[in-house]
C-alpha cells in the first residue's frame, strides 16, 4: 500500500502496481489529488530488476548498458544476485555487439 486517501469521508487504499521501495511521496498530506496525479515514486523491487536484467541478457543492445550499470553495485535493498545478473547481462550484450 502506498497511501490512504479520504474520498468523501471514506478511506481508500492506493496500492502500487509492482513491488518496490518508496523513493518519494509526491502528494502532500491534506492536499487534494485527482485521478492520474502522481502520488509517489517507486524504485523497482528485486524481482522486477531481476526480470528486466534477464530480458536484456537475451535481447539487450549496447545502448542498454547505461541502464544496467547501476545494478552492478546495487543499492542495499537489492540482493547480490542482482549484481551477478547485471555483470552477466553486460557481458552478453558486449559479446553480441562484437559479432
Amino acid at each position: 500500500m502506498l497511501v490512504k486517501l479520504d474520498h468523501n469521508g471514506q478511506l481508500v487504499e492506493v496500492r502500487a502496481p509492482i513491488s518496490g521501495h518508496i523513493r518519494a511521496i509526491e502528494a502532500q498530506p491534506g492536499a487534494d489529488v485527482a485521478r492520474g496525479d502522481q502520488l509517489a515514486v517507486l524504485n523497482p523491487g528485486d524481482q522486477q530488476v531481476w526480470e528486466a536484467l534477464r530480458a536484456l541478457y537475451a535481447v539487450g543492445q549496447p545502448d542498454d548498458l547505461p541502464a544496467i550499470a547501476p545494478y552492478k553495485n546495487p543499492p542495499r535493498e537489492h540482493s547480490q544476485r542482482i549484481a551477478q545478473q547485471a555483470a552477466e547481462t553486460e557481458k552478453a550484450i558486449q559479446q553480441r555487439a562484437e559479432r
